[in-house]
Order: structure tokens, then sequence, then C-alpha cells
């Protein structure tokens, strides 16, 4: 049919466009190839898919077509006529007296229409015939054909608990009737916390990078001039240390400049952060977490002082503050928290504990004064904001007068108290405490404090760096920094023998040096390369330039739906998605800023960014016990790349090869002409020189990056002394010096023994939490409901209808699990295991269904010929890729 087909369109369509619609390789498919092969799916279905179906099967076509050549596979006249006598041989124009006539065959074969059918028949032929020794060429052994049956057909439905350690580390003789007792009477106590939402102001210090060398400049030199005995290195080291001071001053000075605009209600041009609505224990990106804390105590409109963020300055202000509900569950598991913490013992172990290992709670402690102004009486002539404030101008006006303070104290009726608090490790004993223990962390000795209707007072009148703390005072709160390990010394002492090379301390460098980067040496090279040569270059190597569908993205990941939410709203407003991501994410596995193929994306992400255009932001993606706000940069094709897109990087690479050596030049010329680190100084300007940090070795430095290899080498010089060999680098090449360095040692048993009692510890703390786990797995394999026994510890979670091939949401190694289950029966309740360093799982198999051998014998043939299809279409769309293919239309 499809050749008498043919032959009409050929007579009827002699005038028909021949517009080129595709080209693969050296193949072009014209539209009139197109309309002839849409014959074949008309009245299926719609023109649109009809038309794609069919530029698919040309495309593939010629696909093959170029694999044939390449491989040498022809086809044979004697296939050809056989192939026309089947397919034509019974019209009657190529008949006499009722059989198929050669000499008809050959004349029409020399016709110009005769040579377009015949063509036709000889590329079907070999496309056939191609395709055939393709998929002949991806055989499946029965094995393989068998495990990946099993894989597919095999069904499982199973219930599952995920439980934090820290929920379970306790004895499992705790009885959960007595917890459901506690629960109804505690509760209400949780239902609702108070949430604030804050705007936020950051200003870091990279931002003055570049203006601050004259500031630093005027400030050396008077140092220098001061003090005539500095070295060349000492004046380097200084000038490092006051370009990172000054910086950072004025990161400050700008942000405090901020705070006094926008005091003023003046305009300013500085991006502006806003949170969500936030609990005071969620998590602020990066942020440290004191500064949700310090939020709950403030006013509402209220600006913070500037809060040090290591690498800047931020303030907030505080926008509003609200209640909101929290979930069953997380009611359940805060109230388990408050009731295992009353059921543990405290007193004798802990006070034994306490006083063997004191040394482990020595803590800053402060003593203050502390004034309480509360509202005045129900009918006094005193208005409470006009009372209180006029209190709190007197005692301002007499900070440090203890006498004045003491007739204030009088005058007013107030109550005042002198009070030790806990700067580190241990809370205080009523929340006012803690937030004045913040205050002073934060370098304020005095202040005033609103709590509800009263405003609290307090001086700093004496610091105890080193202070113990009274054990009646703090038993409480042992239970939630330590669990006693009941271990011998002499086991403790037996594990620091047995991995004595554990415990040492690490060795240390300081280095310094100049590097000479490729980069910056491109422009300054004599030669260069042409537009020509690299496109000769491009296409003659142009196999090494596919890629399968990819896409450039960035992230930011957060606990926090409605963070998430807030996030997104902030991005597409214009705020710049890197500041909030500094500012509000938090760590996540994912790639991100570089082209990654698809197939290498978690599935809900990869639909989320393929759903999305280029350059937009997407709606928050529940990921990993999270959200994540994407940024899709850019979708790349599957294809080859574009000479116009890799241009730039083929230039630069081939530059980078004749920069190469021009670098190295350079540096070995340093690296010949110095011994020590105060030579440099000679033959390069200061601005190149860099001094790393004072840092445990093995981790990365920030120019020179992981020096492992270097090491024991680097150990071994002096001070000052140059490394006996030129380093490379990801920038270029560095000649380094040592500045500093200190070896690392081992560690005495007493030094090493807190590191061995934590250890003890935790496996102290998993050994209950599985014993307690194993007690729950217990009495759901005998029938309990794990609905309830599971309610105070995140519920139970059901996954149904899986496969081999499945992901058990939660769970990062499902493969390994789901292949486990299967070697078990229905009604099977797996051990307790931990499946990270804080969480411990078991599953049970409700339902396995797997398919037996007579199953598979008998949908084997089907079965084969689907999979041998499926690797047939994941060749041809990798062997497309190399070839590449160019739309015309």
């Amino acid at each position: 049919m499809k050749y008498l087909n043919l032959l009409l369109i050929i007579f009827f369509t002699v005038h028909a466009v021949a517009r080129v619609v595709v080209e693969v390789g050296p193949y072009k498919i014209t539209e009139k190839q197109l309309q002839a092969e849409m014959v074949d799916y008309e009245d299926q279905y719609s023109y649109s898919k009809t038309r794609q179906l069919a530029l698919n099967t040309l495309i593939r076509n010629s696909i093959l077509k170029i694999y044939a050549k390449e491989k040498g596979i022809t086809v044979a006249e004697i296939e050809l006529r056989a192939f026309f006598k089947d397919k034509l041989g019974d019209i009657p124009r190529f008949q006499s007296n009722g059989v198929f006539d050669s000499e008809k065959y050959r004349k029409f074969k020399n016709t110009s229409n005769g040579k377009t059918i015949i063509d036709e028949m000889r590329n079907e032929i070999l496309v056939d015939k191609t395709r055939t020794v393709i998929k002949n060429s991806l055989e499946i052994s029965d094995e393989e054909l068998l495990e990946k049956y099993f894989l597919e057909n095999t069904k499982i439905d199973m219930g599952y608990a995920i439980i934090d350690v820290e929920d379970v580390g306790i004895p499992s003789d705790i009885l959960l009737n007595k917890a459901d007792w506690y629960y109804e009477r505690n509760k209400h106590k949780f239902k609702d916390q108070e949430k604030v939402k804050l705007k936020l102001f950051i200003v870091f210090d990279e931002e003055f990078e570049k203006s601050v060398e004259l500031h630093v400049n005027v400030r050396l030199k008077s140092i220098t001039e001061a003090d005539s005995t500095l070295s060349i290195l000492d004046i380097q080291d200084i000038r490092a240390a006051l370009q990172e001071e000054v910086q950072h001053e004025m990161a400050k000075q700008k942000v405090l400049a901020i705070k006094e605009m926008l005091l003023d209600r003046e305009q300013v041009e500085h991006p502006i952060l806003e949170t969500s609505y936030l609990g005071e224990f969620e998590k602020l990106g990066k942020l440290q977490e004191d500064i949700l804390s310090s939020a709950f105590e403030m006013r509402k409109k209220q600006f913070s002082e500037p809060i040090d963020v290591g690498n800047g300055y931020l303030i907030f202000q505080v926008i509003d503050f609200k209640r909101e509900k929290i979930d069953e569950k997380k009611i359940a598991n805060l109230v388990w928290k408050t009731f295992i913490l009353n059921e543990k013992e405290t007193d004798q172990n802990y006070q034994e504990y306490f006083e063997s290992h004191f040394d482990r709670f020595i803590i800053p402690a402060a003593v203050i004064t502390r004034i309480d102004i509360p509202r005045p009486l129900l009918f006094s002539k005193y208005k409470i904001e006009m009372y209180q404030q006029n209190v709190k101008k007197q005692i301002s006006d007499n900070l440090m007068n203890n006498t004045t303070l003491r007739e204030i104290i009088r005058e007013y009726d107030l109550k005042s108290s002198k009070e030790v608090i806990y700067l580190d490790i241990f809370e205080n004993l009523d929340p006012v405490a803690d937030i004045i223990s913040l205050r002073i962390r934060q370098g304020q000795d005095y202040d005033f404090i609103k709590t509800g209707n009263s405003i609290v007072f307090y001086r700093v009148d004496s610091y105890f760096p080193e202070y113990i703390p009274i054990f009646r005072k703090i038993k409480s709160q042992l239970p939630t920094l330590i669990t006693i390990a009941e271990t011998d010394s002499t086991t403790l002492r037996k594990y620091y023998e047995d991995h004595r090379k554990d415990f040492t301390t690490p060795d240390s460098l300081q280095l310094g040096g100049v590097i000479f980067p490729i980069e910056t040496n491109l422009k300054k090279l004599p030669v260069g390369i042409s537009d020509d040569e690299l496109q000769w270059n491009y296409k003659n190597n142009i196999e090494n330039f596919s890629r399968n569908s990819s896409v450039k993205f960035e992230y930011i990941y957060t606990k926090s739906q409605k963070m998430a939410e807030v996030i997104k709203e902030q991005a597409e407003a214009g705020i710049d998605f890197s500041l909030l991501q500094k500012c509000f994410g938090l760590d996540c596995s994912l790639p991100q800023n570089k082209i990654t193929e698809y197939g290498e994306i978690p599935f809900e992400i990869q639909k989320a960014l393929k759903s999305l255009s280029n350059d937009t932001i997407s709606q928050p993606v529940y990921f990993d016990e999270g959200w994540i706000v994407l940024h899709k940069i850019r979708s790349y094709s599957s294809g080859i790349i574009p000479y116009s897109e890799i241009k730039y990087e083929l230039k630069k690479e081939y530059i980078e090869k004749l920069a190469d050596p021009y670098a190295f030049r350079k540096a070995k010329t340093v690296f010949d002409s110095t011994s020590y680190f105060s030579h440099l100084t000679d033959f390069v300007g200061e601005n190149m020189i860099f001094r790393t940090k004072y840092q445990d070795a093995t981790l990365e430095y920030k120019k020179l990056g992981f020096i492992s290899q270097h090491l024991r080498d680097l150990m071994r010089i002096w001070k000052n002394e140059k490394y006996n060999s030129i380093i490379k680098t990801e920038e270029g090449y560095a000649v380094v010096f040592v500045l500093k360095k200190r070896s690392s040692r081992q560690l005495t048993y007493e030094e090493a023994l807190p590191q061995i009692e934590e250890i003890f510890t935790a496996k102290k703390h998993l050994e209950l939490g599985k014993a307690f786990v194993s007690n729950l797995k217990q009495q759901i394999s005998q029938g309990a409901n794990p609905d309830s026994l599971l309610f105070y510890l995140g519920g139970w979670k059901r996954a149904e209808n899986l496969n081999l091939n499945s992901n058990i949401p939660g769970i990062d190694f499902s493969k390994i699990i789901l292949k486990d289950i299967v070697k078990h029966k229905e009604g099977y309740c797996s051990p307790v295991f931990p499946v990270d360093q804080n969480k411990l799982f078991f599953y049970y198999l409700y339902h396995l269904e797997r398919p037996n051998q007579n199953q598979f014998y008998s949908q084997k043939v089907s079965f084969k010929s689907d999979m041998i299809n499926k690797k047939y279409d994941q060749w041809i769309e990798q062997y497309k890729i190399k070839k590449g293919i160019k739309i015309k239309y």
C-alpha cells in the first residue's frame, strides 16, 4: 500500500515543494518525503501528531543509514528485486500474461520515477537490515532477562518507621500508657507557639575589598613608623590582618548607617530580605541561631544591634508577632521529649558523673545586678508607660551609682537581686535570665528587657571565665547533655590502646607565597587562534561535543514550606538569588550552577525543572524532608553542542594550553631566585603575595586547595623556607613557603578521655534506642497498632504498590531494603538498624507478590522483545546525539 501511495504522490505532485525540513548528518529530509511518510499514519491521529510521528521515523531511518555506511552494511540487487516483486509485482504494468516480468521491472527502474521508488525500497531494506543487526547486538541473556522481569513485576506493600535516636535513647521499661497520661495533661501547653517575622539587612566584607587599600596603607604606615624593628614578614602579616579588620569594620559602619537611615525613614538603596513567620527554634539558613532567640524579646518595629556573621554584619527589624497552632504530630513529639526528660533518673548517677568530670562543665558566667520594674498598682496615679519610663530614666542616669540605685529601689518598692548568669552549655533558671545571657554574649553589659507587662534591668558586676555550677541547680539539664555510659576505666583505657593512632592533634600550617594564574596571562600571549582554526578543530572532533538533555540551575533549600514560599516571592521580585541563598539556604547534596544531565537529577526536581521556562523561579518543591526553591538558569537540548555555545570554552582551552607553560616559566623564575619568604618582595608586588590562615593542614586552603600530597614534605622544612617544588593549583602555579607550623602529636590517655567517653556515650545512646525500638517492633509484629505505638515518634508510614526499582520515601538506600524484602514472607518484621548517625529504621511487610518462573516463561518472548526495543531506543537516542540534528522548519 505504501508504495502504491508513493507512486500516486510522485505522479500527481510533480511540483511538490522540496523544502528541507530536517538535516541529519549528510541526509536531508524534505517536505515531499515527509508527506509520503505521513500517509502511513493517516486517519489515526491529529495532523500535528501524524507529522511528528512521520518525522521521527524519517530521522531514525537517516540515523540507521549513517550507521550502515560506517559499518559497511549494503543491499544486494537480488534482495532489491525480491522486495520489489513482493510489494508491486502484482500490478498489471509489471506483469506479462499474469506473471511478474523482469524486463518491465528493469525498464521501470531506469526511469526517473522508477529510480525514486527503487531508492525508497533500497532505503527500507537497508534500514530493516541495520535495525536487525543492531538489535541482534543488544541480545539479553536469560539470567539478565529473568532479573529484569522480577524487578518490574514484583509488587510490595510495606509499613515502616524512621525514628530519631534522641527520642528513644532511654530505658526500654518506660511505659507508653504513662506517656499517654502525661500527654493528656500537658498537650495544651504546646498547642500553639509564638512566631516572629523579620526584615534583614546584611552587608558583606567583600563589598569593600577594593576600597580599603588606601585606608590600610595609612594605618600600616603609622604602625611601621612607630616600630622600626618590624621585619618585612611582620609587615606583610600586619597588612593582611589590617585588610581583613578594615573590611569588617567598614561593613559594620555601613550596616549602622543603614539602620540610622531606616530609623529616620529615609529611602535605602540596599536589598531588604523578609522571613516568613518563624518559631524560636527554627533555622534561619546558616545564620546564628540566637538571631531568632533575641528577636522574641524585642518590640514590634524595633531594630537589632549589628550582628557579626563572620564575613559581614547584619541588622534586623521585628515586623510582626503572631501565634500559630502546631500540628498534632509535632505536639506529640514535643510532649514526649519533656516526658522522657522527667522520667530519667538524674540525682545519683549524674551527680557521680558530674563530680568526676567537673572539668567538662567549667563554663563562663557573669554576676549581675537585676532590678524588676513591674506595672504600677491598679489604682496608681501613674499610667503604666509613664511609670515605667520614669523609673527606667532614673536607673539609666545612675547605672553605676549603687547608693542612688538602692534609693530608687526603696522609693518605688522594686525587686532587686544578685544573680549568677550562665553564658555557655547550661540554660538559666528562667527565660529572662537566658535573654540576659544572650545580651551579655553580644557585648551588652547592661540593658532593659521588656517581658510581659514588666521591664527587667540588668548590669554586669563581674565575669568568671571559669565557673563551676552548683550541681543541684543544673542536675535537671544533665540528661539532655550526657548519657551515662556504664563503662569502667579499664575498658576505656583498652579502647585507647587499641585505637591510639586515632587520638592525635592535627598537623597545622600557615602557608604563604605567590600564584601565577594561567588565566591572567591569556591576553599577554603573542599568538592566538583564528575562528577558522577553532571551527576546523570543532568539526573534526564533533563526536566529543555531544550531551544528553541537560539543565543549569541553582536552588535554595529550607526546612519550612512557608519560608520557601517567601523566598520564591522575593526572588521573583528581583532580590538577588545568591543573596537569598547565603541568608536562608541550608546544605543540600544537589549539584548547582553547572550543566547537569536530567538523568543525574532526582525525579521530583527533574520534573519541576522541565516544567519551567529559562530564567524562572519554581514553586517550592518538597524534597529530602524539606523544601527547595529552584532557579532554572537554562535548559540544553540533547545533541551536539552548537559551536556558538562552546566557542569561548574552546578558545580558552586552546589558549590555556599555550598560557600554561608561560605561567609555569614565571613561577619557575621566582622559584629559582628565592629561598625564603622575605625574598618574594624582590620579584613580585605585595598585592600578588598570599598568606593562608593557620589551620589544620588536612583541610582545604583558600587559594591552594587540598595539599595532602605535599604535607609530609611541608612539615619537614623550617619556618619561612620554600617548599621544594612548584605546586600546580586550579588557578595556575604556586611557589609556596611555610610561615608557621605545628606537627601533630599523640594525645595522652587523659587528653583523649573526653573523646573516648563521648564515643562510648554515643554507643550507649544507640544501644538504648535500638532496645526501645526493638520492643515497639516486637509489639507491632504481634499485631499491636503501629499508629498508636509510634504516635510520639514521627508516626507509622505506609508505602504501597512498590516494585524493586522504586524509592521508599525518606530512605536513601531503598534498593538494598527492597532486595532484602523479597527474601521474606508477608508478616515479616525486620530488625532495627541505623540509617544514618541519628535515625533508626525498621519495616513490616504487609503484602508481597512475586512472579513465578511459569509466568516468566509464558511472557518471555514478548518481555524480551520489549526489553530489546527499550535498549534499541536508548541506542538510537545516544547515536542521534553523536551525529547531530538540525531542525529547519
